[in-house]
């Protein structure tokens, strides 16, 4: 074994371009591993999915996380909702993002109060319709 500790591959920054859309996700990220967990999976759908241009995942100290996807300017809400939902994590509110003014049009998805107040079976359910809500949506 090697005395030589591995450092864990920097994550890629996404340099918005001036054409993108910006849509932004409030999600269920309360710790690194629950952030580490999406961005991999992200990075993974990415490739396949079309209209994402690139994406961030910022933690947030109050127990939640945003997603910002940043997408082709034809790319609708619906398709980078569904590249977020996938991720198997709870979507709190979702909506687009004026890049000029940073105001955001949000649409709830679910309360967060109300997520938490769930079992984790509960909770499971409710990510599995929302995936499959969003996915009937395309």
């Amino acid at each position: 074994m090697s005395d030589v500790a591995t450092k864990p591959a920097e994550e890629e920054v996404y340099a918005p371009q001036a054409d993108d859309k910006l849509y932004r996700f409030d999600v269920d990220i309360f710790c690194g591993g629950c952030k580490g967990a999406v961005t991999r999976k992200l990075k993974k759908t990415q490739p396949t999915t079309p209209g994402i241009r690139g994406y961030e995942v910022i933690s947030n100290p109050d127990a939640t996380g945003t997603v910002n996807v940043y997408t082709a300017p034809e790319t609708e809400l619906k398709t980078a909702y569904k590249f977020v939902v996938d991720t198997d994590k709870m979507v709190f509110k979702k909506g687009a993002v004026s890049r000029d003014s940073d105001t955001w049009e949000v649409q709830e998805v679910m309360e967060r109060e109300a997520y938490k107040a769930l079992s984790t079976p509960e909770k499971k359910d409710v990510r599995k319709e929302k995936m499959e809500a969003a996915a009937s949506e395309l």
